[in-house]
């Protein structure tokens, strides 16, 4: 009773002291950036998404990414696995499909089952190991309990928790 959510980069420790709360981390204004070319705005761009996305594919195991057909794990699956072909490493990716018998109620312009475009993107980079996962029995309501155990509060959309928590397995 009377638990709110904290801002965002804020964390609070409570104990017999008291409460205390502070923020960690804040954006920083940074100096606009002024390059003489499109093509330089381009090069600087690539430049520093290649230095993310192999910050976050250090590790001594495999590296995995949950691929939809979207644009933006789509980028950054390209990028990893051309970053660990040259380490002669495999880009696993975990893409969520539509169980069997599924029928599509979506309006047109909504897209639920995306294994084409995922396999349009696995067959360009030529580095990537799909696997689909189809959450077989699972849905919101036989998972709720586990998912309520996991975020500590109903989540604002439990089939979507439901698909990660099964990529995630």
């Amino acid at each position: 009773e009377g638990i709110l959510q904290l801002p965002s980069a804020t964390a609070m420790l409570v104990n017999r002291d008291g409460i205390h709360r502070w923020q960690y981390w804040r954006v920083q204004k940074t100096k606009e950036l002024k390059l003489p070319s499109d093509q330089d705005y381009e090069e600087a761009f690539r430049s520093l998404y290649r230095e993310v996305v192999q910050s976050k594919i250090r590790c001594r195991k495999k590296v995995g990414i949950s691929l939809s057909g979207g644009l933006d794990s789509t980028s950054v699956a390209c990028m990893a696995s051309e970053l660990l072909k040259s380490e002669n490493k495999t880009l696993y990716s975990y893409t969520q499909v539509p169980m069997k018998g599924y029928v599509n109620h979506l309006p047109a312009r909504c897209m639920a089952d995306e294994t084409e475009y995922v396999e349009e993107t696995v067959q360009f980079c030529g580095n990537i190991k799909p696997y689909f996962v189809a959450s077989e029995g699972k849905n919101m309501y036989t998972e709720i309990d586990c998912l309520l155990e996991i975020y500590e509060q109903p989540y604002k959309i439990l089939e979507n928790a439901t698909w990660l928590k099964e990529i995630a397995e």
